[in-house]
């Protein structure tokens, strides 16, 4: 019976994860999801969604404690969805712990981190969007290094995991250090574009303006901190709000220009 909820599961995280991974035929799995969907819209039920429905569902029937079980249950959590990242949270964590499968095999200690590193990262956001920052920094800087160790491929130098990392600093409200993560991941970018062993197609893209966006976004968040820390009552409420009065150069951007400067704060 485990067998055929482990295959379940890998049928839901095929079929309904979002297009990721390899989606396969199985009757007895299709019969079952329909089941199911008629079954969700019975309920009337609005969240979770009928896709984090069904994820759920294929999480929860696994109960096996072997690599391919455990990854397939976080997984399944993962893409669920807000209503089960704390499940998401608990799984990662019980399949980073032991050894490490993927579909060409299981992947023992000393090869952990040539798969292992998405999980981290997944585990990351998890984090961030539980507001649990320091769990959220310590995942996602983990992530960056097995990625860097055991995955990285210098032919192609793209990854994003930086952001996450950068991300996870921002919202803990360390925002220098936030800016010093994607700076520092720009300029090893930069520096793999110029080696000769990189792929033309690498170069063609060159992803240099994704990290020059996201630098002058943080910088931005990290004045609007400023002046809603030293001058609360002139400082727009929102961040958006804020851009939008910066980009408008509105008579009350040019007076918060001023009421800035005189706290030493320069916009």
């Amino acid at each position: 019976m485990e067998n055929n909820h482990v295959k379940f599961a890998e049928y839901v995280i095929a079929n309904w994860g979002g297009g990721v991974g390899t989606s396969f035929d199985d009757v007895n799995c299709e019969n079952e999801c329909e089941r199911l969907k008629r079954e969700y819209e019975s309920k009337g039920i609005t969240k979770p969604t009928l896709r984090g429905y069904m994820l759920e569902i294929a999480g929860d029937r696994i109960n096996t404690k072997d690599p391919k079980s455990l990854n397939l249950k976080a997984t399944a959590y993962l893409w669920a969805g807000a209503n089960c990242r704390r499940k998401a949270i608990e799984a990662t964590i019980e399949y980073l712990q032991g050894d490490i499968w993927c579909e060409h095999g299981n992947f023992y200690k000393e090869k952990r981190g040539n798969h292992s590193c998405f999980m981290w990262a997944d585990l990351g956001k998890a984090y961030i969007s539980e507001k649990e920052f320091d769990k959220a920094i310590a995942a996602c800087e983990k992530a960056e290094i097995l990625y860097h160790e055991y995955h990285f491929d210098k032919k192609r130098p793209w990854h994003g995991m930086s952001f996450s990392t950068a991300e996870a600093y921002m919202k803990a409200g360390e925002h220098n250090k936030a800016v010093s993560v994607l700076e520092t991941a720009r300029e090893k970018y930069i520096k793999a574009l110029n080696n000769p062993i990189t792929l033309q197609e690498e170069r063609d893209c060159n992803n240099i303006g994704v990290y020059d966006e996201r630098i002058r976004e943080y910088k931005q968040r990290r004045l609007h901190d400023m002046l809603c820390k030293q001058i609360p009552k002139s400082a727009p409420k929102s961040f958006s709000g804020y851009m939008k009065m910066k980009n408008a150069k509105t008579d009350n951007w040019l007076k918060l220009v001023d009421k800035a400067k005189a706290v030493g704060i320069d916009l």
